[in-house]
Formats: C-alpha cells, sequence, structure tokens
C-alpha cells in the first residue's frame, strides 16, 4: 500500500487520501486515539479537529491476500488569523426524507411516484476584533 497524505485542510478538518491497494476490497484508518473507521473510499474528511493541531493517520488495507498492509502519515488542521478571537462552528447532521406519492393513471394503473431530499448545513463564524467574517 502507498503512503497516505494531507490533501487538504481548515480550521477544524482535514483531508486524507490514499492509492487503492491491488485487490483491497475496504480501508480501516484511525488518528490519535478515536476508534478505527472502515471505507472503501480512498480519500476520507475528518472535521470537528482541533485548531492548529497535527495529528497521526494510520490506514490500513483489508482484502484478498493484502489485509495488514498499512501506511502512516500526519496531518496538520490551519491557524487562525491573528485577529480572530475565537471560530463559532455549528453543524447539523444530514439527514435524508423519502416521500412515496400513489396515484391512479387513466387506466387506472397505480402510480407510485418517489421523492428525496438530503440536507446538511455547517456554519463556520470568526470573530474578530474588527469584524466578523
Amino acid at each position: 500500500m502507498a503512503d497516505c497524505n494531507q490533501v487538504d485542510s481548515n480550521t477544524t478538518s482535514v483531508t486524507v487520501s490514499w492509492q487503492p491497494a491491488a485487490g483491497g476490497a475496504y480501508y480501516t484508518y484511525s488518528y490519535d486515539n478515536n476508534p478505527i473507521t472502515t471505507t472503501r473510499k480512498t480519500q476520507v474528511v475528518i472535521t470537528g479537529l482541533t485548531v492548529n493541531t497535527t495529528y497521526t493517520f494510520n490506514v490500513t488495507v483489508h482484502g484478498r491476500n493484502v489485509t495488514g498492509n498499512s501506511a502512516i502519515c500526519e496531518a496538520t488542521t490551519c491557524m487562525l488569523p491573528s485577529n480572530v478571537c475565537f471560530v463559532l462552528v455549528i453543524s447539523v447532521d444530514c439527514y435524508t426524507t423519502i416521500k412515496r406519492h400513489y396515484s391512479r393513471d387513466e387506466n387506472s394503473r397505480l402510480r407510485v411516484t418517489h421523492s428525496f431530499s438530503h440536507s446538511f448545513i455547517h456554519l463556520c463564524v470568526f470573530i474578530s476584533k474588527n469584524r466578523t467574517y
């Protein structure tokens, strides 16, 4: 398995990616003392982190004849600008709503229609002595 590396960051999140492993069905990753998470993707975004902090990530591939190959990398969140007093971050979990509507067409055949909506709210406000960003 190739090394993992940081590809993006802000003050409270980092994006870590790695090359896919031949024969890899899925990956597990953990950072510092946080629990192991499973994914089939080769890039993850970790949120809710501390400003200007370095985290150590351990990524392990699982699959036929490759289980146990792992990579370790570090990722660091960004610093706040010097004039920022604090950051207010409000996150609301995403949710999906599925609506089903039943009707009959002109031949009295049953018609079923579905509608989906998906929502996620993330608000990040930087408060400074002079203005709000």
